[in-house]
């Protein structure tokens, strides 16, 4: 039986989930994991990503390696919104949270990470590409080390909204307009095969509508108590 939650998180606009703890998303051992929206679309853990129990189940990324490839791009589109449940242990070098580039900004669509350890210590870093050109927002801190949060970022052209814990962090107005068609695959916890989380992954939410204020504080409040 999958793992249930009341209230259950939006549907509307729903294109890609994970969940480590759903056993029909993640049967608990190996490497291959399911898109719930899309069983076909089947995505690879990389470098001995684990299960661990704590929160039902979450992926455990290590740092020095892991990564996941979901086999999912984003869909063409003038909206989106990307969220995850993320317990970053430690700030990497632009770690990737959720990514859909292999480390080249403007190749991105939209795009969680980590600042730059030096440069934006303590930041998470916003990223919308087009293919040509990218606009990066360095300006909303990392909530806590060693502890999960719901991290949620929406755009709607160029108007981007981050949420923290179904709160909203920063709203501003990205360089780059928002366009879908994704040129690589999303990653979990690196820019592809570099930049990596050191860190825990739990459910994983992307869609092609910018969810509002309301519906990024149901998706939080569908799956708070699993991560207090």
């Amino acid at each position: 039986m999958g793992t249930s939650y009341s209230p259950n998180i939006v549907k509307d606009g729903l294109v890609f989930q994970v969940d480590a703890a759903n056993p029909r998303s993640y049967p608990g051992t190996g490497t291959t994991y399911s898109n719930l929206k899309n069983l076909g679309n089947t995505g690879t853990l990389y470098h001995g990503i684990t299960l661990q129990p704590n929160h039902i189940g979450v992926w455990d990324f290590d740092g020095p390696s892991d990564y996941s490839d979901t086999n999912f791009q984003a869909p063409t589109s003038t909206q989106a919104s990307v969220g995850a449940w993320i317990n970053i242990n430690s700030q990497t070098n632009f770690g990737g949270l959720v990514v859909d580039s292999t480390g080249i900004g403007a190749q991105a669509r939209l795009t969680l990470s980590q600042g730059g350890t030096s440069s934006h210590t303590g930041k998470l870093a916003i990223y919308v590409g087009n293919g040509s050109s990218n606009d990066a927002d360095f300006n909303v801190s990392i909530p806590a080390f060693n502890t999960f949060f719901y991290l949620c970022a929406t755009i709607n052209g160029t108007a981007v909204n981050v949420y923290i814990n179904g709160q909203l962090s920063r709203s501003y107005t990205s360089g780059v307009s928002y366009i879908g068609n994704g040129q690589h695959n999303y990653f979990l916890g690196g820019w592809g095969n570099s930049l990596y989380l050191n860190g825990q992954m739990g459910p994983v939410h992307i869609y092609t509508k910018a969810l509002s204020a309301q519906e990024v504080k149901q998706n939080y409040n569908a799956m708070k108590a699993r991560f207090r």
